[in-house]
């Protein structure tokens, strides 16, 4: 009985081992099992949040390059803007510059034709000034008496009576002759009209004409009238 029971013992602790390795086992596969389902899910869940920060990168990455193009953009705008006033201002400087050399230019040049013209007329006003009568004036009177003496010379051998009134009648004609060929030379009235004349002419040509004489048409010892004579630098002009 003792055996029997000892062998009842033993088998009853073999089953009991048994069983022991048998829960073992199965706990040890289930937890294997659950440790690779969570090492799938926890690889599951990193690949996906992998993908969604790449996504989240693209998104930030294509965000900063819309940021940058736009900086760049602005960048290219402000720099033309400041190219464009820089030019601007460059050139606004440079037509100041320009106009007033040209101001100073043209101011220099009234000056210098003032002073030209200044001289020009001193130079005409001394050289009236210095004039001296010339000796077809003082001939005139000369020629005049002449051409009297010769005529009574040619008469002195006729009567006194008729050789009188000859007399008086040709001085009468040849004065009156000779006071209508002077007349035709007077172009002015006055000294003065003719002076004026004088000084328009000569600065309406300042190169070519050197100066003017104011000619006296002298008719018995009297002043009748004046003509202008306008002297050239060219002297075949005169």
């Amino acid at each position: 009985m003792k055996k029997y029971k000892l062998e009842t013992i033993m088998t009853l602790k073999k089953g009991v081992i048994e069983m022991k390795k048998k829960v073992f086992i199965i706990a040890g596969i289930i937890a294997i099992t659950f440790l690779t389902l969570l090492g799938f899910e926890k690889k599951t869940m990193q690949k996906d949040s992998i993908e969604e920060n790449q996504k989240e990168m693209e998104v930030i990455a294509e965000d900063v390059k819309d940021i940058s193009e736009i900086e760049i953009k602005q960048n290219k705008q402000k720099n033309t803007e400041n190219t464009e006033k820089t030019t601007t201002e460059t050139t606004t400087k440079t037509e100041s510059v320009i106009s007033q050399k040209e101001t100073q230019k043209s101011e220099i040049n009234n000056s210098q034709q003032q002073e030209q013209d200044f001289n020009k007329k001193n130079s005409v006003k001394e050289n009236v000034v210095k004039q001296e009568p010339k000796k077809e004036q003082e001939d005139v009177p000369k020629k005049v008496e002449e051409k009297v003496e010769v005529k009574e010379e040619i008469i002195e051998d006729k009567p006194q009576e008729e050789t009188s009134e000859e007399i008086v009648v040709e001085e009468e004609k040849l004065v009156d002759e000779e006071y209508e060929r002077l007349m035709k030379e007077v172009e002015y009235a006055t000294y003065d009209e003719c002076m004026k004349a004088g000084f328009e002419i000569a600065f309406s040509d300042t190169v070519n004409i050197l100066g003017f004489d104011p000619i006296e048409i002298i008719y018995k010892g009297k002043v009748i009238g004046y003509k202008l004579k306008i002297n050239y630098t060219n002297p075949m002009e005169n």
